[in-house]
């Protein structure tokens, strides 16, 4: 990604730094891996510091297999930029604006405040790099992997989000009250591949009251959709008053043997950032991982660049929702491991 004063790389430090200085008031969102390892960084006054780290599906070094290595196994063709959480941690430590403060005791301090995993599968829930994670750190989990989690006996509090309702969602106790954290789901996906988690929060109260939100008037929301989700699903955000800042969601389409389709691609995409009205569109889960294993013989992978996409759409294409041609209307922002980007 060609840098702007909008992006930049967390492999330089000081960069990342000065960074977070110049947007005190902006969260910055930071792709950890080639694949859907991502960083939220919410401003905030939050244990002394000025920022929240929200943490989503977790992956670094190592391969990842679901059931057995000959059944699925795959691994990072491109590095995450951080090689472990301490190695996260450290950067993310070093980041801080009082970090050059930070006494002997604040250095084993964890400055990961929250853990998200979408889904199950080990792409998403992988143990060798979520049990670095420390125990206290409190996790927020779909069904299934909220159970595979707390099959490991590791962290204290693994908690499942609610399912959208118009109404705010209640406060929980393991989190800051100005956030929220909730999910939507495809509507007969009894599986919920295709949903999104979505993050609503406040940065007025998360600066000054620490107050939960009472109103929608000035909250944001970032959302997570790593397989993709349609964008009838997602017109209940901006019917809510819910504004989206961000909307991660993949641009290649993934198929199993030409059947069941697993991410669904840029052409929903389009769609999706349209109808919840995102301001950022970044695309998530692309990696063309090396791998192995039976499903690898029958996944199919399309893949489309967002111009490919809206060409393809305006020539007619089918792609179950009506897509019209030219622009997507919002911002379209790639970024590779290790690049951060502003959410301004």
């Amino acid at each position: 990604m060609k840098e702007t004063q909008s992006s930049f790389n967390v492999a330089e430090i000081s960069a990342w730094k000065k960074a977070l200085v110049s947007c005190p008031q902006r969260p910055v969102l930071v792709h950890v891996n080639a694949d859907t390892t991502w960083l939220l960084q919410i401003p905030c006054v939050h244990k002394g510091r000025t920022r929240y780290n929200v943490l989503f599906d977790p992956w670094l070094a190592g391969p990842q297999y679901d059931v057995a290595s000959w059944f699925s196994i795959q691994w990072h063709v491109v590095a995450p930029v951080f090689q472990t959480i301490s190695e996260l941690n450290d950067a993310l430590r070093g980041s801080e604006v009082r970090g050059e403060r930070c006494s002997a005791g604040e250095s084993e301090e964890c400055f990961i405040d929250l853990v998200v995993v979408a889904h199950e599968f080990t792409d998403h829930c992988h143990k060798q790099t979520l049990e670095q994670v420390p125990a206290s750190v409190p996790v927020i989990a779909t069904d299934k992997a909220a159970a595979l989690i707390m099959s490991w006996h590791h962290f204290t509090s693994v908690s499942t989000p609610p399912m959208y309702k118009s109404e705010l969602v209640p406060v929980r106790s393991d989190i800051p009250p100005w956030l929220r954290v909730f999910r939507i789901a495809s509507q007969g996906n009894a599986l919920y591949y295709h949903s999104a988690i979505v993050l609503e929060f406040d940065v007025s109260s998360s600066m000054v009251t620490q107050d939960a939100i009472q109103s929608r008037s000035k909250s944001e929301a970032v959302v997570y959709s790593p397989h993709g989700i349609s964008g009838v699903d997602l017109a209940a955000l901006p019917s809510a008053g819910i504004r989206t800042l961000a909307l991660l969601h993949g641009m290649h389409e993934i198929q199993l043997a030409y059947m069941k389709q697993l991410n669904l691609g840029a052409l929903n995409g389009i769609n999706a950032a349209r109808v919840c009205n995102a301001k950022y569109w970044l695309p998530t889960h692309d990696e063309v991982k090396q791998g192995g294993g039976v499903v690898s013989w029958f996944l199919n992978r399309t893949q489309y660049t967002l111009h490919d996409a809206l060409l393809h759409s305006s020539q007619g294409a089918s792609t179950g929702e009506l897509v019209e041609s030219g622009d997507v209307g919002c911002q379209f922002v790639d970024l590779c491991s290790g690049d951060a980007f502003i959410l301004s």
